[in-house]
């Protein structure tokens, strides 16, 4: 059995509040996760915020890793256990300039090289509510906000330690989930706007 990790980035301190980052994960080699690859994991987590700094995030909100990582069979989505982590609590308030509509997010793409029923495999992050000076007049994300944030995600994506991955839910006709690993990652040049919860 395939084992992967949620963990998640919680977001307050704004007028949609609260929001949420949801990363799925695998321990090295697809191994069954121990309380020490969580630890590891979210420490990756929480040096990938610290360097993408509170002056991405619009002033007052405030970006926590929560403790908690539920862990699941990859087969069926099944939880099958939690741990916590012993890692010191992460909390960053967001200092940016000025505030971009709460459904104007920028999307981090999660690229991975596995194809499942006729389609690549891709996962997604939505970044927000950022400060208006990651925008450039036009509204597209700009040049030096894309350039510096791609490689602040090469933590997540290492192959030697935890790492993040997209999990493929199963379908009704009894096709397993899988988990897919994620090799690159990248920056919508124009933000995502998201329509409903489940974006």
């Amino acid at each position: 059995m395939t084992q992967f990790g949620r963990t998640l980035i919680t977001l307050e301190g704004w007028a949609g509040a609260p929001g949420v980052n949801v990363l799925h994960w695998c321990a090295p080699a697809h191994l069954d996760i121990s309380n020490t690859d969580v630890n590891n994991f979210h420490e990756i987590v929480a040096d990938m915020l610290t360097d993408v700094s509170a002056a991405f995030y619009a002033s007052g909100v405030v970006v926590s890793i929560d403790p908690q990582c539920t862990i699941h069979d990859a087969d069926t989505g099944t939880l099958v256990g939690v741990e916590v982590s012993g890692n010191d609590p992460f909390t960053m308030t967001g200092s940016g300039d000025g505030e971009e509509s709460r459904a104007t997010q920028i999307g981090m793409k999660f690229l991975t090289s596995d194809i499942n029923r006729g389609r690549r495999v891709q996962g997604r992050m939505f970044f927000g509510p950022v400060g208006s000076s990651q925008l450039d007049g036009n509204g597209q994300v700009a040049s030096a906000t894309r350039a510096s944030l791609i490689p602040k995600f090469d933590g997540l994506v290492d192959p030697i330690g935890p790492r993040l991955v997209v999990w493929s839910r199963p379908t009704p006709g009894n096709t397993d989930g899988i988990v897919s690993d994620v090799q690159t990652v990248d920056v919508s040049q124009m933000p995502f706007v998201l329509r409903g919860r489940r974006n």
